[in-house]
């Protein structure tokens, strides 16, 4: 029993799953293999809206990969809304530790970029915003478990060094397409008319089912993000 209760310790359950999580990462980058570099696709700033339609036809990654990376940052946008309020209403942290947390998010931010590139030169960029947003969505997952602010501050800082390893991939992606500006305004619009939608269902969450279970919504990423791996631009 005392093995059993120890083995069901939050605190252990977060750490083992941290524990297979940093496995896969290291895991990952050590079997890569250098990946034959392809041309990029010249985009075109001025194409009419026909032509637009054509080339969406032929090419339907540039339909399917913009809405799918919408679809992410809408669920990730619900599930972490509320983090701050859950933070000092729910964890009980201090406004010294809150301040604490948001310095570490922007540690994290000012990281990811220089990650990001490291790995999306080795996998692809397509690969590493698929592979980011899982881990992203499993990391937010772990905060449903989480009662002390330490460990809370920790995984709420690998979870947006993730979030934030989005930008260079994902630009990247977009910038070989040939429709890369309806793609990009695609992403825009979409997040945008989502987004809208994210407080009342983020609300509804914590106060019809439980505050921490806005964390566990982040797991519905992982359907599109690995639909995403279908869609090769790079």
């Amino acid at each position: 029993m005392l093995i059993l209760h120890f083995w069901l310790n939050p605190t252990v359950v977060v750490a083992f799953i941290f524990i297979i999580i940093v496995i896969l990462i290291l895991f990952i980058i050590k079997s890569i293999v250098p990946l034959t570099r392809e041309k990029p696709i010249t985009t075109t700033s001025h194409i009419p809206f026909k032509e637009y339609s054509k080339l969406m036809r032929e090419d339907r990654s540039g339909l399917i990969l913009p809405l799918l990376l919408a679809v992410n940052k809408f669920i990730f946008g619900t599930s972490f809304l509320y983090i701050p309020l859950y933070f000092t209403e729910i964890i009980k942290g201090s406004l010294l530790e809150l301040g604490i947390m948001l310095s570490t998010e922007t540690i994290a931010i000012s990281l990811a970029s220089s990650l990001s590139k490291f790995i999306s030169d080795r996998l692809g960029n397509v690969t590493t915003l698929a592979m980011t947003r899982i881990l992203a969505a499993i990391t937010y997952a772990l905060l449903y478990f989480v009662k002390s602010p330490v460990i809370f501050i920790l995984i709420n800082w690998v979870g947006t060094l993730f979030i934030a390893m989005d930008n260079v991939p994902e630009v990247s992606v977009i910038s070989k397409m040939k429709t890369a500006n309806l793609s990009m305004s695609l992403i825009d619009s979409v997040s945008t008319l989502l987004s809208i939608s994210s407080p009342i269902i983020a609300l509804y969450i914590w106060v019809n089912i439980s505050p921490a279970t806005i964390f566990l919504l982040s797991l519905l990423v992982i359907i599109p993000s690995i639909l995403m791996f279908k869609y090769k631009v790079d």
